[in-house]
C-alpha cells in the first residue's frame, strides 16, 4: 500500500507514522509532476485542503484510480 503525503513541509511530521505502519510506503511529492508519477499506485492521499485545487483534482481523477482515501 502506498500513501502520498503531498505538498507537506516538513515531512518529518509523518516519520512516526512510517514507524507505526511499516507495511505502508510513504512518499512525499512536492510538485504536480511528482504527484502525477505517484498517483497510479497510491491508495491514500494526504493533502492540505488549501492545496487541493482544480489541478490536483484533475490529476486525482485521471491518475488516481487506486485511491481509497483522501485526508485533507
Amino acid at each position: 500500500m502506498k500513501a502520498a503525503v503531498a505538498f507537506y513541509k516538513p515531512e518529518i511530521a509523518f516519520r512516526n507514522l512510517e514507524k507505526q505502519f511499516p507495511q505502508i510506503e510513504f512518499v512525499y511529492p512536492n510538485t504536480l509532476e511528482e504527484l502525477a508519477e505517484e498517483l497510479p499506485e497510491t491508495e491514500i492521499l494526504v493533502i492540505l485542503g488549501t492545496k487541493y485545487n482544480s489541478q490536483v483534482a484533475k490529476l486525482v481523477i485521471e491518475e488516481g484510480k487506486n485511491i481509497r482515501w483522501i485526508q485533507s
